[in-house]
């Protein structure tokens, strides 16, 4: 076993460990928040709670003992010297609840929270088929105008969410 020396403040460990590791996983009640390095997403699930008998939270961390990856590399990804941790990737899906879309104004709202402590967010639509215009409105028009130095990109965004962006964008609803 080897120390990766993770030393960040304590908002930002729970991100950067996983991130650091090859599998990441919190298991919590029925909560499950699991990071895998060879998938684009991480993963955030609720259980059944009648399958799990254990209260508290667990906590499983695995650095393969080979790994070449280095906590700068990790670093270097979501943060600057200058600027400190700039940079998040949040898959969208994990703001999907069982099979409900993502129409909102509420769950727009939700999303962004603390956006506004970044320079830049990627925006992963992974498994999102479309979007409402009122989300897309609170996240592309509304934020955007009230937080113009924040970045917001889209990844694997499908056709339908794309144009969603793009009207929204162009304020032609």
């Amino acid at each position: 076993m080897r120390s990766i020396g993770l030393t960040v403040p304590p908002y930002e460990s729970i991100f950067f460990s996983s991130k650091a590791c090859d599998f990441f996983s919190i298991f919590s009640e029925d909560l499950v928040f699991s990071h895998n390095r060879n998938t684009a997403l991480d993963l955030l699930e609720q259980l059944d709670p009648e399958d799990h008998s254990v209260k508290g939270t667990l906590v499983t961390m695995l650095v393969k003992n080979k790994s070449e990856r280095t906590m700068n590399e990790v670093y270097d990804q979501y943060s600057s010297p200058d600027e400190g941790f700039y940079k998040t990737l949040v898959p969208v899906k994990l703001l999907r609840y069982k099979d409900e879309g993502i129409a909102s104004r509420s769950q727009a709202k939700r999303l962004l929270a603390r956006f506004d402590k970044f320079r830049s967010i990627v925006l992963d639509f992974e498994g999102i088929d479309m979007i409402g215009q009122a989300f897309a409105d609170e996240v592309f028009r509304v934020f955007q105008l009230t937080h113009p130095q924040v970045q917001l990109l889209i990844k694997l965004a499908n056709k339908d969410v794309a144009d969603m962006v793009s009207r929204v964008k162009a304020n032609k609803l």
